[in-house]
């Protein structure tokens, strides 16, 4: 069943594209304004391919998760988001977000990630 299923999601990537880009806007709809939905979101946007929506909820994630203290997670989001954004031009966000990251990791006693973040 599980290599059916990975088979066929391997085979169909504008499908599945689509199909996540139906799944976010639905959830979106639904929860779109509960941060708690954050890190879906930014998982099916990214799977769409909408990266600017990826990164958008991918840093509403990370800074959720750091208000429950989840720091590890929170360093997960705002990696994520930042390898987004460094094909970008915003510089400036960019800066925030390795200062963001660099602060979560510090938290988790990954001081070394943190002074390179």
């Amino acid at each position: 069943h599980a290599l059916v299923q990975q088979t066929l999601y391997e085979q169909q990537p504008l499908q599945r594209r689509g199909l996540h880009a139906r799944v976010a806007h639905a959830i979106e709809g639904v929860r779109g304004k509960r941060v708690d939905a954050a890190a879906e979101l930014a998982w099916h946007f990214l799977a769409s391919g909408n990266t600017e929506r990826a990164t958008r909820y991918s840093i509403v994630a990370g800074d959720h998760s750091a208000s429950l203290y989840a720091h590890l997670e929170a360093a997960e989001h705002y990696q994520r988001a930042i390898d987004l954004l460094l094909d970008g031009d915003d510089e400036q966000q960019l800066a925030t977000l390795r200062c963001t990251l660099g602060a979560e990791l510090n938290y988790i006693s990954r001081r070394e990630e943190a002074l390179v973040a």
